[in-house]
Formats: structure tokens, sequence, C-alpha cells
């Protein structure tokens, strides 16, 4: 059973080299390497590829210029000949153990999804939050539920699940250009179509949150307004699936959380995203959380503004002391 592995580039040049060594140093027997950088000339992201895989006969290094995240994965998936597809980013790793047991269930098993976790690399430590185990699931319908509605940790990262490429390539699953938070509209889409769906318990993926390049830590109205249009998408496609409420809750709150950066924006740019805001407001009671149900109930006594405020206050809070609690652990990546 062959697995391709789609590793986006985009200025990379201060880690890459370590990054992709590491990724080398694992046995990729069986394993076809896709490397697609999004050039601009900025940079030897290109260079340093080409040179850590010459001598690689499975590895496939495909230059473009850049177009975004979403492109830049296509094209990495059209170029795939494996029977399995994960998608990693470039300043990510994949941990020894869980890729291990990654490839043993590639032989055992040919589901459309594999599901699996991940380790949060923080500034100062690393945290594996929280330690869950996956229950035993007896079809896709249930995964489905399980996957919305208890998983711990977030569900959208496309570096969660590897994906068998026919099913991929049969429902049509690529994604979306141009699109910000291509990963919160990928995954539902991908999810919806899986007849079989199984979980891997051991951790299989180093994320480092902290990274200076890191895209998703970017803050802009634009970001913020696809993240209100792709929940509110996502919400009316699929809130009357037997999951849709777990599903619907897990976007409400992507939409509440964005929210949190609606103070940083300027006036023009508030007034351009309060509409979309105000749609998703409708679906709020879908969420079973405390922060939702406490925004309905002060929605219209508190204005947007200084409900952003509030939010913003808390994520920051919230962030730091995940760094704190995640200081002194320690995890092995080779």
């Amino acid at each position: 059973m062959k697995l391709s592995i789609v590793m986006t580039v985009y200025q990379a040049e201060s880690y890459i080299r370590e990054r992709l060594s590491q990724l080398l140093s694992h046995d990729l027997s069986g394993v076809q390497l896709v490397v697609v950088i999004s050039e601009t000339g900025l940079d030897k992201s290109a260079q340093i590829c080409k040179e850590l895989l010459q001598n690689n006969k499975d590895a496939i290094v495909i230059t473009q210029a850049d177009e975004g995240l979403s492109i830049a994965r296509n094209t990495g998936l059209k170029a795939t000949t494996g029977d399995y597809v994960y998608f990693m980013d470039s300043d990510d790793v994949l941990l020894e153990d869980g890729f291990a047991k990654l490839k043993e269930k590639l032989k055992e098993t040919q589901v459309d999804v594999h599901v699996g976790k991940f380790v949060l690399f923080q500034s100062k430590g690393v945290d594996v939050w929280p330690d869950y185990s996956f229950p035993d699931i007896t079809g896709a319908e249930e995964a489905r539920q399980v996957i919305y509605e208890k998983l711990p940790d977030s569900v959208w990262n496309v570096w969660r699940y590897v994906c068998r490429r026919e099913f991929l390539l049969k429902h049509d699953l690529f994604f979306a250009p141009r699109l910000i938070c291509e990963d919160v509209d990928w995954t539902p889409r991908m999810l919806d179509s899986a007849e079989t769906i199984t979980f891997i318990d051991t951790p299989m993926y180093g994320y480092f949150y902290n990274h200076s390049m890191q895209l998703s830590k970017r803050v802009s109205p634009e970001k913020t307004l696809d993240i209100n249009l792709t929940a509110l998408n996502g919400v009316t496609k699929f809130k009357d699936r037997p999951y849709g409420k777990a599903l619907c809750g897990r976007l409400i709150r992507e939409s509440l959380y964005s929210i949190s950066d609606y103070c940083r924006f300027s006036i023009a740019d508030r007034k351009a995203l309060r509409s979309v805001i105000n749609a998703c407001e409708k679906y709020y009671h879908l969420s079973p959380t405390g922060e939702t149900s406490l925004y309905l109930k002060t929605r219209k006594l508190v204005p947007l503004y200084w409900w952003s405020v509030a939010l913003l206050t808390a994520k920051t809070l919230r962030g730091l002391m995940k760094r704190w609690l995640g200081a002194n652990k320690a995890w092995r990546t080779q």
C-alpha cells in the first residue's frame, strides 16, 4: 500500500532544511514525497528542497507561482500516485511511532479516511492536550458524530486525516481556490463523503503553533469574512445531517472566535463584516458552549465591538495559559 505525502512550502528558507531532513530520517519505503513550492523569488526554499531530494527517486519537487495554499495542495494531489494521500505543512514534523502505526494501518485496512492525533509544540515546550482515546466505532455515521461532538482538539486541520486517493478524486475533493480558511471548507465536505472512517490512537503529527510564518496566525478582515462565510455555508448545507448539530456547533464556534478580531479592523471593514456576522448569529443557538450562550443572552445589550474586545482578551489569556501548561513537557520528534 503506497502513501503519498504532499508538503506545501512557502518562504520557508529559514527552517525547511531542518524540517525536510527530519521527514527524510523516517523509513520512507513505499512512500512518495510530493513537495509543492509556491515561489516568490524572495528565498531559497526551492533550491534547498531540490538539493535534499535529488537522490530520492520517489520524490517530486514542483515549483509554481504563489497562488495560495489551496492551489498548491491541489497541484500536489494531482501529482500523487499513491493509494493514500497525506497533506502536511512545511513547518511541522512527523512523529516516528505514530507514522509507523499509520503505515501498519494502511496495510491492514482500506478505508476512505484515517483520523489521527497530533502533538502541539509550543515556544517553550510541548502540549499533548488533553490525553484521550478514540472510542470503538461501528460505522462512518458514528465516526462523524464522534469527530464533531467529542474530539477535544481542532477537527479542521487537513493533517489530521489520511485519505484514500481514489476517494478524493471520485468526490472531487479539491481545495477551494483563494479561500483563506480552506481546511474549514474542505474537511466537512471530505468527511461527509466518506463511507468508511477509522482512528489511529498514537499521535503522528507534530504541530508547531508559534512559528513566525504561520498563516493561521495572521489577522485580516478577509480572513474573518472567509471564516464567517464558510461557517454560514457549512451550517446551511449540513445542518440537516444526522451529525448536523454537532458539526454546526463547531462551525459556529469558528465564527464566534473570529469575531475576537473585529475590534482590530477599521470602521469600513467592520461595516462590511457586520452583515455576514449577523447572518451567522441566526444559527448560534446550534452551539452548546457557554461562550455562545452568553453571547446570545447579551448581544442585544453589548455592542459587537465590545464583545470583540472581551473575546480577544479571553483568547489571549487562554493562549498564554496553554503555553504555560506545556512549558515543562518533552517529546521525541525523531
